[in-house]
């Protein structure tokens, strides 16, 4: 009889462990079409963007596709499905409604790689992961590093992050999908390791299918461009509803920064569909929301051929820490940049959602999406459940109850309700179970805060330089910073914030002298003053100075400001000098301040491990990967307990060599060289080949001979930045002065803004090199920062490497920017002819005979190439605007006017294959002047108005002869 009981009671439990809800996660290579990318450039970025050095761009974009494999992992419960891809920057693939089949996430079905984000390639659809700095992740189109994991309460997680090097913070993404909901979660954690402050900047964006009936449901009365400057929402002063995607029927691309109303959620519904997507998060944690919509002409309609071979165009919706993506322009508003602050941590939770039937998105919580409508005297309420929720809907109007109906939903049900209001009457809509309280006609969710600037007399010249400088220090400008700085210095040579903002400046140019000159007349204003002490303690530590780094950080551990970073250096200089009872007591206050302290747990586990208390190192390890699952140091610390543990699962991002050596830095900033020793000889790489040498100096033999490797190694991609390898470098320069070796000192110096000391060691090497990489960036340095012709310098490059047509693209440019237009042609012609299927030396060409008068052959020129263009490009069709123009003029010129009108007509064509669609309202002022010129001279009807209109404010952008030159020949025929 027990027996039986025993049986029936195990059927029991494992019928109700059966009927649970439960979540699966897969991973997978599948096969997808794919138009790749490649190309690399070896050349340093540092001349054409230093806010993303030391990455390095791809310039090759392919027109046809090919079948390619790709990683996806696939989260799934009963009601949807996630599907993620850690090759491609760890985006969100795409997400579905299982119960209609719909797209919620917009899931582009092509890998169509085209030249748009920051380091080039980028693809749509899915939800992008940015960090950093304003633009798309420089590892958005790379792998990343990734793990999968089932959960204890049956909800599954695809964890997803890398290092963002500039700033060397990491990200992570836990994407969970749980067991029991229709929504998924994606959980961040954003941390700076660093003693500098760095810019602050993410939005999360997700992508939704674009139909004429998608309405936006997105709570607030204004939106900001990205300018800061503020515009009405959602109807416009032309009368458009903006928050109707068919209504934006005009004008260019729409960002929209919609803001004013305190609300935690925003979203789409399409009407004829009956389904929708949403967002979700506390305002505080996520106040940004943004609308992205390409226009809707052809300039917008291009982009849905060059990105996608079938999914049709789409929107995005993002969510942001920020109100607006910030890119500072002309006109005054309180928007500014943010820093991220030192050893600061970031956490924030958001879902996304789908939801059908109901018609839109008045209220949202994780329980349920409710929409609620009203009509006369009929108020219709329709509620989508999110998760298992009972409780009672509730409607009062007037004091009275008008309905009380009590409801259980599971998720993805739908209920709809409808009830009478006397007319005009306000009214409430009620469930608390599901967090859902909506109040008509209340405006208490209506926020006051300023957009618009004040007009401050009172500011003065150091104040403004100092502002200035803030904003420059916050968006990577650092040489702009500096300058800044220096300016309000000499306005108010007593300005104290400036001073140590500019030691910040020079502390992170590795100027330590200069820097520790600078906050020291600061503490000398005012000795207890916080931020000065801890730019002190900062200067203090990178020379080595124990006890004044411990000094100056006890003070300004009295701020909350900096506190847990305070704490968290004491701690790391403690377990340098091995002092492990101070080190732990350190790293806990640290702690107490700050919980998701990545560093100080990591002071914590080093310790553990010194003391041989391995339960302890385990237990810290566990709190560590609780909070980053993905951290390096935590991972390779639990690989010392578990000899058959496998590091390479951890390290799988594009640039995994950087990873290792941020970490192995990471232990020669607590003083653990062993530990980083071996790390560094886990990897190649000539950087971490000449840290070991340095690291190695005790055994001489050993260390010369990683210094001859290093220095037959190619110089290909090699980009030291680190402020710590300066002393890698100017030690191997001592003891082996070879070029290379003074290249990579001039690069570390070049993106420190340490210009004078980076052209002196470019110049030093003479004509040493043997690698035109080495002239190519010598001759941006030179040019940039000492003005001297880069001509010897590109010629050597050429004469090196005459196959390499960047080489061939840098000396076209040099002709075109002196003016030597014939060199030009005839450079560009041969290149054109040597690459014919590269589209930037073909356009290159076309512009050379443009500026040589050519038209007809430009004209022709043109209709050879195809271009896959940058977002935002529009040279090409300016260049077959003034190649149309030019010949136009010279068949009036020889009087043919017939002829003349022909080609004016297709003047006004916008030929896709040079990769810009036509707007809808192009300026066509050129076109339709010459046109009534030659009407005028064949005796027929003209506007005589668009010849009387003065064409002398029509613009011609910058240094532009050829355009001055046209417009000049145009206006001689009104004479």
């Amino acid at each position: 009889m027990f027996r039986k009981l025993l049986f029936v009671l195990f059927l029991a439990a494992n019928f109700a462990y059966a009927q649970a809800p439960s979540a699966t996660i897969t991973e997978e290579s599948r096969m997808f079409t794919t138009y790749p990318f490649g190309d690399p450039d070896p050349v340093p970025i540092l001349a054409a963007n230093s806010k993303i050095y030391p990455y390095h761009k791809f310039d090759g974009y392919s027109h046809t596709s090919q079948q390619q494999a790709w990683k996806v992992v696939t989260l799934e419960n009963e009601y949807i499905q996630v599907f993620v891809l850690p090759e491609v920057g760890g985006k969100v693939w795409g997400a579905i409604d299982k119960t209609t089949g719909k797209e919620f996430i917009y899931r582009n079905e092509v890998m169509k790689f085209r030249n748009i984000s920051m380091r080039g390639p980028w693809t749509s659809g899915g939800i992008e992961f940015n960090f950093g700095i304003i633009g798309h992740h420089p590892s958005t189109a790379t792998p990343v590093d990734y793990l999968i994991r089932n959960n204890e309460d049956g909800s599954v997680s695809c964890i997803v992050g890398s290092i963002d090097l500039p700033s060397r913070t990491h990200w992570r993404v836990n994407i969970t999908l749980p067991a029991d909901k229709s929504y998924f979660e994606t959980k961040v954690l954003w941390y700076n390791p660093t003693p500098h402050t760095q810019s602050y900047y993410n939005w999360m964006t997700g992508a939704a299918v674009a139909t004429d009936d998608l309405e936006f449901f997105t709570p607030g009365n204004q939106y900001l461009k990205h300018s800061g400057e503020v515009k009405p929402w959602p109807i416009d002063k032309q009368g458009h509803n903006l928050a109707n995607y068919g209504e934006n029927n005009f004008g260019s691309s729409k960002s929209y920064h919609v803001v004013g109303e305190y609300n935690d959620f925003f979203g789409g519904y399409f009407h004829t569909d009956k389904y929708g997507f949403g967002h979700w998060a506390t305002y505080e944690e996520m106040p940004g929301q943004k609308l992205w919509l390409w226009a809707l002409s052809r300039s917008g309609g291009i982009w849905e051929d060059l990105l996608t071979d079938t999914d049709g165009q789409y929107i995005e919706f993002q969510a942001g820490r920020l109100f607006d993506q910030y890119s500072p322009g002309h006109h005054q508003n309180p928007i500014t940049q943010v820093p991220f602050g030192s050893y600061y941590s970031d956490t924030w939770t958001e879902i996304w959602f789908p939801f059908n039937q109901i018609g839109g998105l008045t209220e949202v919580s994780p329980q349920a999406a409710m929409h609620v409508t009203r009509i006369g005297t009929e108020v219709n309420i329709g509620i989508n459940a999110l998760a298992n929720v009972s409780g009672s809907l509730v409607v009062r109007s007037a004091g009275k109850e008008i309905l009380r109906k009590a409801i259980s939903m599971t998720p993805t049900e739908i209920l709809e309700e409808t009830v009478s209001i006397a007319e005009g009457a306000q009214f409430e809509v009620i469930i608390k179970e599901m967090d859902l309280h909506y109040r008509s006609g209340s405006l208490e969710n209506q926020l006051k805060r300023p957009f618009e600037y004040p007009v401050l007399s009172l500011v003065n010249a150091s104040t403004e330089f100092y502002r200035q400088g803030l904003e420059d220090l916050q968006f990577r400008e650092f040489k702009k910073a500096q300058a800044a700085f220096e300016q309000c210095l000499d306005e108010d040579p007593s300005h104290v914030q400036a001073m140590v903002a500019l030691a910040e400046v020079l502390f992170r140019n590795a100027e330590y002298i200069r820097a520790l000159d600078q906050v020291n007349i600061a503490l000398a204003i005012d000795t207890y003053r916080p931020h000065s002490n801890y730019v002190a303690g900062n200067i203090y530590r990178a020379m080595k100075d124990y006890a004044n780094a411990m000094e100056a950080f006890g003070l300004a551990a009295r701020s909350m400001e900096f506190r847990s970073a305070s704490y968290t250096q004491m701690s790391e200089l403690a377990l340098e000098k091995e002092k492990f009872s101070d080190a732990s007591q350190l790293a806990n206050k640290a702690l107490d301040f700050n919980a998701n302290n990545i560093s100080a747990l990591q002071v914590l586990a080093i310790i553990a491990r010194k003391l041989e208390d391995r339960d302890q190192a385990i237990e810290i390890l566990s709190r560590l990967l609780g909070i980053d699952p993905l951290n390096h140091l935590a991972h390779y610390e639990l690989s010392k307990y578990h000899p058959d543990y496998s590091l390479n699962e951890h390290f799988r991002s594009e640039l995994v060599d950087q990873t290792y050596l941020e970490l192995a830095l990471e232990y020669v900033n607590t003083g653990q060289p062993g530990e980083a020793k071996k790390i560094l000889s886990k990897i190649d790489g000539t950087v971490p080949g000449l840290w070991l040498a340095y690291l190695e100096q005790a055994d001489g033999q050993q260390s010369i001979r990683l210094v001859e490797e290093a220095k037959k190694a190619p110089i290909e991609f090699v980009f030291p930045y680190r402020s710590e390898t300066i002393a890698v470098l100017e030690w191997v320069t001592k003891q082996d002065p070879h070029w290379k070796f003074k290249y990579y000192l001039g690069l570390i110096y070049w993106s420190k803004n340490r210009l004078v000391e980076a052209a002196k060691l470019m110049k030093e090497c003479r004509l040493e090199p043997d690698d035109a990489v080495f002239y190519l960036t010598r001759a941006s340095l030179l040019k940039e920062h000492t003005g001297t012709d880069e001509l010897q310098d590109l010629e050597l490059a050429m004469n090196l490497s005459p196959g390499n047509w960047r080489v061939w693209s840098e000396m076209i440019d040099y002709y075109l920017k002196n003016g030597n237009y014939e060199q030009e042609m005839n450079l560009a012609e041969k290149a054109s002819k040597k690459w014919p299927e590269n589209y930037n030396l073909g356009l290159a060409y076309a512009k050379s005979l443009l500026n040589n008068r050519k038209y007809s052959q430009s004209i022709n020129q043109l209709k050879k190439i195809h271009i896959l263009p940058f977002e935002g490009a529009g040279e090409s069709r300016l260049i077959y605007l003034r190649s149309y123009l030019g010949e136009t003029m010279n068949l009036v010129d020889k009087g043919n006017y017939k002829k003349a009108l022909s080609l004016l007509e297709e003047a006004k064509l916008w030929p896709e294959h040079l990769g810009v669609g036509m707007p809808y309202t192009p300026d066509n002022r050129l076109i339709d002047y010459l046109q009534a010129v030659c009407y005028k001279k064949l005796e027929k009807p003209y506007n005589q108005e668009v010849l009387h209109n003065s064409l002398e404010d029509y613009a011609v952008p910058g240094k532009d002869p050829i355009g001055y030159e046209l417009l000049e020949r145009m206006l001689q025929y009104s004479k």
